[in-house]
């Protein structure tokens, strides 16, 4: 491997070792400035002309409508705390741009062997956090009752994952249920395992919006065939009628009853209670259903009173509707753009229909939290826009040359 793409490499592992080991973070206490600043400069340095691409000068665009919002003395509506606006635009660019450069060179150089390196060394450091995060889970029953035990007590849990890359192992599911889905029998079993593993993870974070995307990622897996889209739809159509069936038959009110023991003084229990409760009355009832509606009530009137710069106001729990609430479609717009700016590029690289279509589970399964949670954070965009399509395109490329996945 060239010298280049060797020091690029080690530079992307590092800030992927950062981003998601928290381990490593904790241990060494890092400013959380330093790996962001570090691996732009490095690849700056390296490859400038990585960075002629769309989803680049969608970010300049964006940064910019950012700061000339901080000039007017406006709010920036990107959900990161109560912090001044001047910490939150830096923060902002910081959990961006890192992820963004990555993407532009790994499209850039368009080089499978290094596509590859980045993926198993990834997946090992992964699979590896999850070994720190299994005994945090035996102590304090799951991931997300020990982050609310450190919030509330304000002490440290060295190797407890944040919030934000608890959701951001969702993301990376797309993969692991491609590689479940695409290998051959012989190395079919090993691929489960690591999904189980994933999906335990997922499930042990105790995130409603995680839970409900993992069960359709692997019902979308078990049922999907690219040799056969009409089955397909036939299929997921049957399903649907079958679901409304039971739905109208109160199945769905005696299944909340039997797994809600499952979910005892977790937050699932109170939207589990919540979505029997709205079942049960035929409306939409309770504080965890509703109360998300109200915020994104005020995102989307703040964008109906002003649809071009926004009036300001937004809900705080919607990464998508704060933006065009507090800064309308000049905010929102070149935010959104970076993702379709890359996805767009990404697409032209899968070569089947397997690889696209689970592609674009990924891509469905961002916008939902895009969608429905206020801070998406350097985790989010690194999974999302790096680990995630680099991830099914080098297994791709593995399963179709038959190699070892």
């Amino acid at each position: 491997m060239h010298a280049k793409k060797r020091i690029f490499l080690i530079t992307a592992l590092l800030y992927i070792f950062y981003t998601i080991f928290p381990l490593f973070a904790d241990t060494f206490n890092i400013p959380v400035w330093l790996p962001s600043m570090f691996a732009v400069a490095v690849m700056l340095i390296l490859y400038p002309k990585a960075f002629a691409n769309k989803a680049f000068y969608w970010f300049l665009i964006y940064a910019f409508v950012l700061l000339f919002n901080l000039m007017l003395g406006r709010p920036l509506t990107v959900g990161i705390g109560k912090l001044a606006d001047s910490r939150k635009i830096l923060i902002e660019l910081a959990f961006i741009l890192p992820s963004l450069s990555m993407a532009c060179i790994l499209l850039y150089l368009k080089d499978i062997e290094l596509n590859r390196k980045l993926v198993r060394w990834s997946v090992i450091i992964l699979y590896a956090s999850f070994i720190v995060t299994l005994p945090l889970m035996l102590s304090y029953n799951s991931i997300r009752e020990a982050l609310m035990e450190q919030n509330e007590e304000s002490f440290s849990v060295p190797g407890l994952p944040g919030y934000t890359l608890m959701h951001a192992y969702t993301f990376f599911l797309p993969v692991m249920c491609y590689v479940t889905k695409a290998v051959n029998v012989g190395k079919k079993w090993l691929a489960i395992a690591g999904l189980s593993v994933l999906c335990f993870v997922i499930y042990d974070t105790f995130v409603t919006t995680s839970l409900l995307v993992m069960i359709a990622c692997i019902v979308f897996t078990i049922f999907y065939s690219d040799k056969s889209n009409l089955l397909f739809f036939f299929i997921f159509g049957i399903l649907a009628l079958l679901l409304y069936i039971m739905y109208k038959a109160g199945v769905f009110i005696s299944l909340i009853d039997w797994i809600m023991p499952a979910f005892e003084g977790t937050p699932v229990e109170f939207k589990l209670n919540d979505f029997r409760d709205s079942m049960l009355q035929g409306q939409l009832t309770g504080g965890s259903i509703t109360g998300r509606m109200d915020f994104h009530d005020v995102s989307k009137g703040g964008f109906i009173s002003n649809p071009i710069f926004g009036s300001s106001v937004s809900g705080g729990h919607s990464s998508l509707l704060d933006r065009l609430g507090g800064m309308g479609l000049v905010g929102a717009l070149p935010f959104i753009m970076m993702f379709i700016a890359i996805f767009r590029q990404m697409y032209k690289l899968y070569t089947t229909k397997l690889a696209r279509a689970f592609f674009f589970v990924g891509v469905i399964v961002g916008f939902v939290f895009l969608y429905n949670k206020g801070l998406f954070g350097s985790e989010g965009w690194l999974v999302y826009t790096v680990l995630m399509p680099i991830g099914i395109l080098s297994f791709e490329y593995k399963v179709n040359n038959n190699e070892t996945a």
